[in-house]
């Protein structure tokens, strides 16, 4: 029999190597491998802003994968256009379903597709994975314990495959504070990596600020006016049919 005895010692921190940190298009908002929440009232934006954020992903040369099940995939791609996008870089997730008896590509996803979410992500070799709303993912109500469970399904894809996944929630009607803003458990929160809050500017009602209001990998959250997407959607969709 093997008899191991131990003492008390210590290794000096430098001679670990450092898990450096790695960003999409090098932009803090959305660290690689892991996931970024998006929260904020209704209709005070956050499609937008997450739609500005894939274009310009995929004006990169990044390859995005949009999931989301609110809008009709022409809405969804005339914006985009307006916005800059690639739009051979993004792929729109569907449900292929049968409607008297002929196949058709529909939007939409529950709890049930998180498979073929990740299969379809991984097959086009996302960099950023567009969850909207990312709840539609969880299982029983939200303020059940395993409500987030699919977030530890994502994280780990996340992880596994480096990309980013961006997921969009919804908030209380009157958070008490930016951490516990997202309506459900605050265990959405603790599993995210980053998360943004999106609000009205105070001092100009037109404007909207999104505050990186939790990232563990930094001590220090930069707000960002949306003033120059918002702006920049105004004046691009003049001519656009929407």
């Amino acid at each position: 029999m093997t008899s191991i005895s131990a003492t008390g010692n210590s290794i000096t921190a430098s001679k670990f190597p450092k898990n450096r940190m790695r960003f999409l298009g090098d932009d803090p908002w959305f660290p690689m491998g892991c996931v970024t929440i998006l929260g904020g009232k209704k209709r005070s934006g956050k499609s937008t802003l997450a739609l500005y954020e894939c274009a310009k992903f995929s004006a990169m040369g990044k390859k995005v994968l949009i999931v989301q099940r609110e809008d009709p995939v022409s809405l969804v791609v005339t914006r985009l256009d307006c916005m800059g996008a690639d739009l051979d870089n993004i792929e729109i997730f569907c449900q292929r379903v049968q409607i008297d008896g002929e196949c058709v590509d529909q939007v939409g996803f529950d709890a049930g597709d998180i498979k073929g979410i990740i299969s379809r992500a991984r097959f086009v070799h996302a960099d950023l994975v567009y969850v909207d709303p990312l709840h539609a993912l969880s299982t029983g109500r939200m303020n059940d314990q395993n409500s987030a469970d699919c977030m530890d399904r994502l994280s780990t894809f996340a992880k596994q495959d480096g990309c980013c996944v961006l997921g969009v929630m919804h908030a209380h009607k009157r958070p008490r504070d930016i951490e516990y803003a997202i309506s459900g458990s605050d265990q959405w929160v603790a599993k995210a990596r980053s998360y943004l809050y999106l609000a009205q500017d105070p001092e100009d009602p037109t404007k909207a600020i999104c505050d990186q209001g939790n990232a563990s990998y930094s001590k220090k959250a930069t707000p960002k006016s949306n003033s120059e997407w918002r702006r920049s959607w105004t004046t691009t969709t003049e001519n656009c049919s929407r």
